[in-house]
């Protein structure tokens, strides 16, 4: 991963991070956390398959 795919994965985590926090207070930004992880893993599974081939 390079420099942009950081910051793009620091900014989605945050951002959900923060939307869930608004939405579900206290901790809902432990679920945003957790769903930006999630999508990022997932995206970055679906990258690495799509460069193998």
């Amino acid at each position: 991963m390079d420099r942009n795919d950081w910051l793009l994965a620091i900014g989605v985590t945050f951002f959900l991070g923060l939307a869930f926090y608004f939405l579900l207070p206290p901790y809902g930004w432990i679920g945003g956390v957790g769903l930006a992880v999630f999508i990022l893993y997932r995206g970055k599974k679906r990258r690495d398959l799509d460069q193998i081939q």
